[in-house]
């Protein structure tokens, strides 16, 4: 077990030979729990479900932090019918209470796509804490419902409770996907004007796609250049998503060669800049940039989309032709 759990803090994905192995020594919930837990904050959606699946047949009870583990799985992976099956475990061995698992109840309906038993879950929760009400948000959010997002924040705000950073991530994120530029300006403003909460650069990447997309470049740059540190990867990569939109090859350039710095084996970067120049029709451009892929040895990664039928994920890819 210290083994496996070294080898996910490597970031090293486990193939069947150590699947087998760490599901031998499972021998306690505690143990379980660990792997399922590790399995799915590392992405590994399906290897965490198939364990859990697997610890079920064997008459293994988990307990509610198991079952927030594996919840987490099915959210990130949409397996909206696996959850309903986690979910109909979780009634039967009495969990439902526990505000814990509802909020991972929440968080899962709401990101595969069914904010309706999301919002259900959450109204009849006899207790909320600041993690309900942003599952909620951000749920709302990524399914493009910004103006349920906005409202479900005022009602936040009225029952005293207090926002955090996440809250503001997903309220942003709403502002962002139907374009509310003067609504993302005045969230923001207020983050830290009214709520004490300090932006991180996670809040300034939205804000520049919401004002990129819109347009306002030159508001782009000066949140760029008078940022209170040092912009990140999500920063520069949300200002040149608005560069290609607007064509601009200057500032895209710019943005390019500091992600090229920070993130040099990412291709998408070197794909968005190799795009932007072929929309201008600056071929000379393009033909330098796929030479600099070439040359530090960086290849594009495969498409991959993934849909759920009859309880089973199924992934398709497709080749760069």
């Amino acid at each position: 077990m210290k083994l496996f759990c070294q080898m996910q803090g490597a970031d090293m994905k486990p193939d069947r030979i150590s699947f087998v192995g760490v599901l031998n020594a499972c021998a306690s919930v505690a143990a379980l729990e660990l792997v399922i837990a590790g399995y799915a904050q590392r992405g590994y959606g399906e290897e965490a479900l198939k364990l859990f699946w697997r610890f079920l047949s064997e008459d293994v009870k988990p307990n509610q932090f198991t079952f927030v583990s594996v919840l987490s799985a099915c959210a990130c992976l949409a397996a909206l019918a696996c959850g309903r099956q986690v979910h109909g475990h979780i009634l039967r061995t009495g969990f439902q209470f526990s505000i814990f698992v509802e909020n991972a109840l929440v968080d899962m309906y709401a990101k595969s796509g069914n904010t309706v038993n999301a919002q259900k879950l959450f109204d009849k929760m006899h207790e909320r804490d600041v993690v309900s009400w942003n599952a909620m948000i951000s749920g709302y959010a990524q399914n493009g419902c910004a103006n349920e997002a906005l409202q479900l924040f005022e009602k936040m705000l009225e029952s005293g409770m207090k926002p955090n950073e996440v809250t503001f991530m997903g309220i942003l994120s709403a502002c962002s996907h139907v374009g509310l530029v003067e609504e993302g300006r005045q969230y923001f403003r207020s983050m830290s004007q009214q709520h004490s909460v300090t932006p991180r650069p996670s809040h300034y990447a939205i804000m520049i796609d919401i004002l990129g997309r819109a347009g306002y470049m030159d508001e782009v740059e000066y949140f760029i250049d008078n940022a209170p540190f040092e912009p990140d990867i999500s920063m520069w990569g949300a200002l040149l998503g608005a560069c290609r939109i607007h064509c601009n090859v200057e500032l895209g350039k710019r943005a390019a060669e500091c992600l090229f710095e920070l993130e040099p084996h990412n291709a998408a970067r070197y794909v968005s800049l190799s795009n932007l120049y072929a929309t201008m029709g600056m071929w000379d451009r393009v033909a330098e940039v796929r030479k600099l892929m070439k040359d530090k040895g960086v290849r594009k990664v495969l498409g991959c989309s993934w849909i759920e039928v009859r309880n089973r994920m199924h992934v398709f890819s497709c080749i760069d032709g």
